[in-house]
């Protein structure tokens, strides 16, 4: 639950504020185009930043949530097992 919840706080929220905030910045009158002003303030670079939490959110949230594993042992092993009386089980 916690991954889920970071992740939706980095791809909904400061993802979209970011964006804002960069566009903005830019201004209505201002050039955007040509690769000037976003790529001399690294913003391109700072985009590609915020994918790498998001998806390490993802990765960790699938890797969290697996379910508990119920193995069955055959009745004949776990007897033989009791009569041995292994020191492993």
């Amino acid at each position: 639950m916690l991954y889920k919840s970071l992740h939706a706080v980095v791809s909904c929220r400061v993802k979209p504020w970011f964006d804002v905030f960069v566009g903005m910045r830019a201004g209505p009158g201002k050039d955007t185009g040509g690769g000037g002003g976003e790529a001399k303030l690294g913003i391109p670079m700072t985009k590609k930043k915020f994918a790498r939490p998001e998806l390490s959110c993802l990765h960790l949230q699938q890797n969290v949530d697996m379910p508990e594993m119920n193995l069955v042992i055959h009745l004949v092993i776990q007897c033989a097992v009791d009569l041995v009386g292994s020191p492993f089980l």
